[in-house]
């Protein structure tokens, strides 16, 4: 399991936009919480917590691992406002 580089680019008639740089992890899942704060200098969602499933990336290519990502707005409810990304070397987690 790792962290991955998640830059939001914006919002689009109720999409949000993400830039996702997760490295050679070709599996990731999202994460959205209400609360986050910084425990032993690791910045993590504390609070209510939604999970996606694990989902599949693109194959990275050689030279860039990026891809975009884009989220309905609506999963950012009730005061859902932080996200992180987590990605994987495999589907198992």
């Amino acid at each position: 399991m790792a962290l991955a580089i998640l830059k939001y680019e914006g919002d689009n008639n109720g999409i949000k936009m993400f830039t996702v740089d997760a490295g050679t992890n070709t599996f990731y899942r999202y994460a959205v919480a209400s609360e986050a704060e910084v425990r032993n200098g690791i910045p993590g969602l504390v609070g209510e917590i939604s999970q996606s499933e694990i989902f599949s990336a693109p194959a990275p290519s050689v030279f860039d691992s990026s891809f975009p990502l884009k989220l309905p707005a609506s999963i950012f409810k009730r005061g859902m406002k932080y996200i992180q990304l987590i990605t994987y070397k495999d589907k198992s987690g």
